[in-house]
């Protein structure tokens, strides 16, 4: 999917919307996030669209793009880069939030992302591209541990799952090929036969 921002919000109206006191400082570009608190406002990717392109013009910057790859929702990786080099820590930790709030959305109606791009172009705007297909390139991300907890965080059924999630999960008992279901326990540990590649 993807998706471009709108006439632009003012900072004061995108920064109340996407970013939460309580969700500040989650860890960046470090790998690993903590849970976040429920109860945030939706953000849309619209808005996404737009803060990232407001931050990138209060910044100066000319072209800029965010890429975030995410299992459940406590494992992910984000990189940040802004005109060849690295964007600004601060304005990356306030987006961060405001992805994490996405991702939860479109998680809640059985679509988490697996990689999610945000590209700016001065003058431009940005560009918002949704990947709820195609496998993590991030290694760390590519193992049946968390693709159990990615469908232990954000249920779905089985037409939802994508093909290469399910191989996976079968080599390991957590997936069964044949009735097409998932078999693992709430607590994540597979109750299937593993099957060979």
């Amino acid at each position: 999917m993807v998706f471009t921002s709108s006439p632009a919000l003012t900072d004061h109206d995108l920064w109340k919307r996407a970013l939460h006191p309580e969700n500040r400082g989650l860890g960046i570009c470090r790998g690993l996030a903590p849970a976040r608190p429920s109860g945030g406002e939706i953000v849309t990717t619209a808005e996404i669209a737009d803060l990232f392109a407001q931050a990138c013009i209060r910044l100066g910057l000319t072209t800029a793009a965010v890429t975030h790859e995410a299992m459940g929702r406590r494992i992910d990786h984000v990189s940040f880069v802004a005109d060849g080099g690295p964007f600004p820590s601060s304005a990356a930790r306030d987006y961060l939030s405001a992805l994490f709030d996405l991702r939860d959305e479109f998680g809640a109606r059985g679509e988490p992302w697996f990689r999610l791009t945000v590209e700016f172009t001065a003058g431009e705007g940005a560009v918002v591209v949704v990947d709820t297909e195609t496998e993590p390139l991030t290694e760390a991300l590519r193992m049946p541990g968390t693709f159990v907890s990615d469908l232990i965080d954000y249920p779905r059924r089985p037409d939802q799952v994508p093909p290469w999630m399910k191989q996976s999960l079968a080599r390991v008992g957590a997936w069964d090929l044949e009735a097409d279901v998932p078999a693992f326990t709430n607590r994540g540990v597979p109750t299937g036969k593993p099957v060979a590649r």
